[in-house]
């Protein structure tokens, strides 16, 4: 494996970067398909990771993929605490679905 890239790119982040944002790991990352994701010099490696939200499906699943691009068209953010819309509405309907039913009242 190599590291060239991935060993600037720490470098830099170190003389640029505030101290206060600490790293767990000294992987820098690139991109992610599937289960995988890769590093700056383009090394495979199997995400065990998925970040804060949990990616049960993988990176870039076609599904969710295309129902993001689908979304952008219509606007990138709407404050739903400051007003009305129907996204919020649909989703809290199908995760009902899987819920008891004593939950019927959602904070998004």
């Amino acid at each position: 494996m190599k590291f060239s890239k991935c060993k600037k790119i720490i470098e830099e982040d170190k003389k640029l970067i505030s101290r206060s944002l600490t790293r767990s790991y000294d992987f820098v990352f690139s991109h992610a398909k599937g289960f995988y994701c890769y590093d700056a010099d383009n090394n495979k490696y199997l995400d065990f990771a998925t970040g804060i939200t949990v990616n049960a499906l993988g990176n870039l699943h076609t599904a969710i993929v295309n129902a993001i691009k689908e979304q952008l068209k219509r606007g990138i953010h709407a404050a739903f605490s400051d007003f009305y819309a129907e996204e919020p509405i649909r989703f809290v309907k199908a995760l009902k679905q899987f819920l008891p039913k004593k939950l019927n009242n959602f904070f998004l």
